[in-house]
């Protein structure tokens, strides 16, 4: 389904929680690298065929977290 496909009251929607959970997922992963004391995520942007995509970040190698 592409962006233009979904009825028009859903973008908007879309966007925000889109939002909420980039700036969730910037928080826990900054919580997590305070508490970790040295390790740093890596960011792995990925987008799906149909056009969708997002963020996955991986911490290796840290004082506290072998992996997270």
């Amino acid at each position: 389904m592409k962006e233009g496909d979904e009825p028009d009251g859903n973008i908007p929607m879309r966007s925000k929680f889109e939002k909420m959970c980039r700036e969730a997922q910037n928080k826990i992963t900054a919580a997590i690298e305070e508490i970790d004391g040295g390790g740093t995520f890596r960011d792995d942007a990925w987008v799906r065929p149909a056009g969708r995509g997002g963020t996955s970040r991986v911490l290796s190698g840290g004082k506290v977290f072998e992996k997270a």
